[in-house]
């Protein structure tokens, strides 16, 4: 998490949010005190389909998000600054 609260600061980044699972109501704060996340947190709830559907066949994904769409994923780690820039250098112009 220091990782990503370190992304979070950098200003060539898009802003960051978390999609949650949340088995029982309040799951989302205790792991937000945890964490100590700087970023919004938003919970999915206990829709257990919809959130193996977004994440694929890790418990963590990161994507890089243009217009509603996954343009990038990485799985089951964070990428490296310059791999998240290169992505972004990467998209198409809209």
């Amino acid at each position: 998490m220091p990782y990503l609260n370190d992304l979070l600061m950098l200003p060539e980044l898009p802003p960051m949010v978390a999609l949650c699972y949340e088995d029982h109501p309040g799951d989302m704060d205790v792991f937000r005190g945890y964490t100590q996340a700087a970023f919004p947190m938003y919970s999915l709830g206990n829709q257990a389909m919809l959130y193996y559907s977004m994440i694929g066949k890790d418990s963590f994904r990161l994507s890089l998000v243009r217009n509603g769409k996954a343009m990038k994923s990485w799985d089951g780690h964070v990428p490296e600054y310059e791999a998240i820039l290169d992505a972004i250098n990467a998209l198409p112009d809209l």
